[in-house]
C-alpha cells in the first residue's frame, strides 16, 4: 500500500518555498545589467550569456518598462535595442539621460553607418550589431564595467504611460522630453501626490504639508495651486486625467 505524502516533505513544491535571504544578499553585491529588447528569446540569451560571467540581470520588453525599471534599480549598465514597438530605442535613450548617468550600449541589427552615429550623438557609449558572438559581448560589456564609475544615484520618479519623469533633488519635471517650468508650490503638491501615487490624497494633508495649515482660505490656494499645474503639465502632453478630483476628498495621480 502505498504511504501517504507527507506535504511538510522536501518533495514538497518549490513555488511555495521562502525566499533565502542569504543567497540575495550575496548576489546584491554582483553588477546589474538592464536588458531592453522585445524578443523574448533573445533576452532570455543574453540573460543566461551574462549570469554566467557573474552579472545579475534585469529584463523589459518596452521602452515604458525600462524607464520604471531602471529608475527602480538603478543599473550598472543597459543594454539596449532600438527597434522596438511604441517607445523606441531612440526615445528610450533619450528619456535614460534624465534619470542616470548609466553606461547604454546599443545591440541593434541596424548596420547603417547614421544609426551607429546616432547612437553615440545621443549619449551610448558602444554599439553592438546583431549577430554577434558571445565572446565578444561579454568582452565589450566586462571593459565598460571595468573603467566605468559607480552610477551616479538620481531620486527621479517616472511615469511611463504619461512619459512623466520627476527629479526630486533637482525638481526638473519633464514631459515627452520636454522640461516644465513649475513654481515651488507647484512642484510640491506634484510631488506629493506623486509619492503617493494611484492613492488619494486628502486636501488637508497637502495643505498641511506645504501651508503647515488647512482652513478655507488654504483650500481654495490649494485648488488654484493643482489648476495652474494641471494646465502647465497638459500643455506639455500629459493626459488631463493625469491629475484628478477624487470624491471632494483630496486628489489622485494617476498613470494611466
Amino acid at each position: 500500500m502505498n504511504s501517504p505524502v507527507n506535504k511538510n516533505s522536501s518533495t514538497a513544491d518549490d513555488s511555495h518555498l521562502g525566499l533565502d535571504v542569504d543567497l540575495v544578499r550575496e548576489l546584491s553585491g554582483f553588477r546589474l545589467a538592464l536588458i531592453v529588447d522585445d524578443d523574448e528569446d533573445t533576452v532570455s540569451l543574453l540573460k543566461l550569456t551574462l549570469r554566467r560571467e557573474g552579472i545579475n540581470v534585469v529584463s523589459a520588453i518596452s521602452g515604458e518598462t525600462a524607464l520604471q525599471i531602471a529608475a527602480e534599480t538603478q543599473p550598472d549598465i543597459i543594454l539596449l535595442d532600438i527597434m522596438m514597438p511604441g517607445m523606441d530605442g531612440w526615445q528610450t535613450l533619450q528619456r535614460l539621460k534624465y534619470i542616470s548617468q548609466v553606461p547604454v550600449v546599443i545591440i541593434s541589427a541596424i548596420l547603417h553607418e547614421d544609426a551607429v552615429v546616432r547612437a553615440f550623438e545621443n549619449g551610448a557609449i558602444d554599439y553592438i550589431k546583431k549577430p554577434y558572438s558571445h565572446k565578444e559581448i561579454v568582452a565589450r560589456i566586462q571593459a565598460i564595467l571595468n573603467r566605468a564609475a559607480p552610477p551616479e544615484q538620481h531620486k527621479v520618479m517616472v511615469f511611463p504611460k504619461s512619459k512623466m519623469i520627476i527629479d526630486l533633488e533637482t525638481h526638473l519635471v519633464r514631459v515627452d522630453d520636454q522640461a516644465v517650468k513649475l513654481s515651488p508650490q507647484e512642484f510640491d503638491v506634484l510631488q506629493i501626490l506623486a509619492q503617493n501615487a494611484a492613492h488619494p490624497v486628502t486636501y488637508e494633508d497637502i495643505a498641511d504639508r506645504i501651508w503647515g495649515e488647512y482652513n478655507p482660505e488654504v483650500h481654495n490656494r490649494l485648488k488654484w495651486v493643482v489648476h495652474t499645474l494641471r494646465k502647465k503639465l497638459i500643455q506639455f502632453g500629459a493626459p488631463e486625467h493625469l491629475i484628478s478630483n477624487y470624491q471632494r476628498f483630496g486628489y489622485l495621480l494617476q498613470d494611466q
